[in-house]
């Protein structure tokens, strides 16, 4: 078992944004699979207070030879998600962006990196379809302040 997944990485650079394709292999499957990790630097995508460049958009467990899509329309080629952990947009949701630096990726750690965490995280989608828990750590979902308020309106929805 490789340390590192196996990397192959295309770019596709437009106005608003830039991509980076990969095609990784992962031990645990028996084909290689696809992945778009999409920066937005105009601020069209959420970051959470995080700079742009350490907030990627990442779809990943793509089929190979996935066609490159505009970020707008990568929902077409997503299909048995593992929704728990993808955001809804069927992007991955890989790290809590507020945790600390050192518990999520960051630009200065390479696309590697970056991989790694993806590979990972689609092996663990594959254990949930096949039945099992998920392996990884993980966190709620959602900001505390969001979860309250989710909280509040669903006990208000009870009441009426």
């Amino acid at each position: 078992m490789r340390d590192w997944p196996q990397l192959d990485v295309s770019t596709v650079l437009a106005p608003s944004w830039v991509a980076f394709w990969m095609t990784l292999e992962a031990p645990a499957r028996a084909e290689p699979f696809e992945a778009v990790a999409i920066f937005e630097p105009s601020g069209t995508l959420e970051t959470y207070g995080l700079p742009a460049m350490d907030s990627p958009r990442v779809f990943g467990g793509l089929p190979a030879r996935t066609p490159r899509l505009l970020p707008r329309h990568m929902h077409l080629a997503m299909s048995e998600v593992v929704p728990n952990h993808r955001n809804p947009d069927g992007s991955m949701c890989l790290w809590y962006p507020r945790d600390v630096p050192e518990r999520r990726w960051t630009h200065d750690k390479g696309l590697i990196s970056l991989a790694h965490i993806i590979t990972n995280q689609v092996v663990a989608e594959d254990m949930v379809r096949a039945g099992h828990e998920w392996p990884l750590d993980e966190e709620g979902h959602g900001f505390p302040q969001d979860r309250r308020r989710a909280a509040r309106e669903q006990a208000r929805g009870r009441q009426r």
